[in-house]
């Protein structure tokens, strides 16, 4: 019994693993948010490579789709 249980998971395991990146991909359209790009970020504004060990912080805010959740 233990046996089979331990199959059955690990093969539920492995279908999972399979199969989720391409759901994943199917189940979420890629999808551009007006007023997300700077005016500036273009590729006429670059500069030069930044330096590999250079650390950039940055945060994202959003809002709450259920307010008394």
């Amino acid at each position: 019994m233990r046996k089979r249980t331990m199959l059955a998971i690990g093969v539920a395991v492995g279908l999972a693993a399979a199969m989720g990146p391409a759901y994943a991909a199917q189940a979420a359209p890629k999808r551009t948010l007006s007023g997300s790009v700077p005016g500036w970020a273009k590729a006429s504004a670059l500069e030069g490579a930044a330096d590999g060990s250079d650390h950039v912080g940055f945060r994202v805010y959003l809002g709450w789709r259920d307010k008394r959740g």
